[in-house]
């Protein structure tokens, strides 16, 4: 493991202020979601595609396409997707599909997409990534996915979790790439709204990361999807949800809507059919400072859905 003090400095503010002067602004990877040379947490539920998703993206940096979901793609290059996780013949049937009616122009390579599949820990074939990392060069490294690749250490240890991001970052860092990796949310978290605290395991992931986003199931339609921006050092905050759609004949993520509020479809349905009389107290003991529990209690509507009601 490289020395997780090979960042370290010491420096005048007001020198420091001067070098940030002489920086230039980050270039976008996959719009205000990935920049250049940051570590992106990305949690998301089981079955929302966030694999193919992800492949989509590398594929579209690797064949230089200006955007994918509409989101600006500014810098291009080699990309590496490291997949601890599903087997290398399924990875291929995958990949067929998508090479098979792309949305972009694949005759346009100016680079190649990379992948490595692996049911090893991250920690196990680190010195042949790395290896992998220093041929290729890429601008983009999507660790696929957390569990596996940290399948050695206690993912609910803060230090273990610290631990293996710190070298994530010095490796990022080093080697000037974008990293994201993949992560899954806690369970019983299907009913609230995107936030770094769904996922799963220790919360040093999201606390060490630039930023996290998620790729969440709709309750609107089948193959709807909502990618939330929730963390970031880098831009402004998301204010709104973009809403995806997963084409089932071409597998390839298609843009719905560019803003929606996502309380409408993380299980919006939650909100029909409430008693008429039931939400009139509702906001009658809310305007007087009631808290949701006691509301609910009173009321019979769960707090989940109160709190959509009243922040809608």
């Amino acid at each position: 493991m490289d020395n997780l003090l090979s960042n370290n400095s010491f420096d005048r503010m007001l020198e420091l202020a001067a070098y940030g002067n002489t920086l230039k602004p980050l270039k976008s990877i996959f719009g205000n979601y990935i920049f250049e040379k940051s570590l992106i947490h990305f949690p998301s539920e089981r079955g929302t595609g966030k694999t193919y998703f992800m492949m989509q993206l590398c594929i579209c940096v690797a064949h230089g396409s200006d955007t994918y979901c509409n989101e600006r793609i500014e810098l291009h290059g080699n990309t590496l997707y490291i997949n601890c996780e599903l087997s290398r013949d399924l990875i291929a049937r995958r990949l067929s599909k998508l090479y098979a009616s792309p949305p972009i122009d694949l005759t346009k390579k100016p680079f190649e997409a990379y992948i490595y599949t692996t049911r090893q820990s991250f920690a196990s074939d680190r010195t042949y990534i790395v290896e992998k990392i220093e041929l290729f060069k890429p601008v983009l490294v999507v660790l696929d996915n957390w569990k596996t690749a940290y399948q050695d250490i206690d993912n609910n240890k803060n230090k273990d979790a610290t631990l293996a991001v710190l070298d994530l970052l010095n490796l990022k860092d080093k080697y000037g790439f974008a990293l994201v990796v993949t992560d899954h949310t806690r369970k019983g978290t299907k009913l609230q709204l995107s936030d770094s605290d769904l996922q799963s395991g220790s919360g040093a992931k999201s606390d060490l990361a630039d930023q996290d986003f998620f790729l969440r199931k709709s309750s609107q339609n089948p193959s709807f999807r909502i990618l939330k921006r929730s963390k970031s050092r880098i831009c402004e905050d998301a204010r709104h949800a973009k809403l995806l759609r997963l084409n089932p004949d071409t597998l390839w993520f298609e843009v719905e809507q560019e803003e929606v509020n996502e309380m409408d479809h993380i299980n919006g349905e939650l909100m029909k059919g409430l008693d008429d009389e039931a939400l009139e107290l509702a906001k009658a003991m809310k305007e007087k400072g009631a808290s949701l529990r006691v509301i609910s209690d009173a009321t019979g509507i769960s707090k989940s859905a109160l709190h959509r009601k009243f922040n809608k």
